[in-house]
């Protein structure tokens, strides 16, 4: 019993020494490599029952920001923020979506958690996005909505990282009203794939 508390106190006395912590901030940009998204405009008329227009677009998007992580061992907590440019090219004929098409700018707000291996460098993480935002600018509007993202990391350095991400969003808008047409929640859905680099800054505690 008494070699156990030993132990113990022992243990208890190292662990200041034992745990490593760092902050972590991480200047990065991204671009995707493909990428599609969906848009769903519900509408109704005076003279008719509500419609359905839905149209596919091929979608790229150049993104640029900063996450701040906290490091303890081998978790990872994080916040990010990034801005960027989207583009979707209509690739549906049968429906025209003059909101949807064209270029825009776009901003995220994100949360994140990962794990650090130090033995084979790879960092799997993934992302809960607070609020994406698609500007679509003029009388277009925006939307805005939610989404996630999965994510690997290769730490190539301590000062390079390149990672691979799949991320999705769902975001939704209020359509305008007009004497004649009521156009009710609009949808998009993106799906894209992206490649990244991180210029990591590292403060060890």
């Amino acid at each position: 019993m008494q070699t156990h508390l030993l132990f113990l106190l022992l243990i208890f006395s190292l662990s200041p020494t034992l745990t490593s912590a760092s902050i972590i901030l991480e200047p990065f940009a991204s671009m995707s490599t493909s990428g599609t998204a969906t848009s769903q405009i519900n509408t109704s008329t005076s003279t008719s029952s509500t419609s359905i227009s839905v149209a596919t677009f091929d979608l790229t998007s150049k993104n640029y920001g900063a996450r701040l992580a906290y490091l303890l061992e081998n978790a990872l907590f994080g916040y990010e923020y990034a801005r960027g440019s989207v583009r979707l090219t209509l690739t549906n004929p049968k429906f025209t979506s003059e909101r949807y098409s064209g270029s825009y700018q776009a901003t995220y707000n994100a949360v994140y958690l990962g794990y650090y291996s130090r033995i084979n460098l790879l960092m799997p993480w993934m992302s809960y996005y607070l609020k994406v935002r698609y500007d679509y600018g003029g009388s277009r509007g925006s939307d805005s909505g939610k989404g996630y993202a999965l994510a690997l990391s290769y730490i190539g350095s301590r000062y390079l990282t390149i990672y691979g991400q799949y991320r999705k969003f769902t975001l939704t808008s209020k359509g305008l009203n007009d004497s004649r047409t009521d156009v009710g929640d609009n949808k998009i859905t993106t799906k894209e794939y992206l490649v990244g680099v991180t210029l990591p800054l590292w403060l060890d505690l």
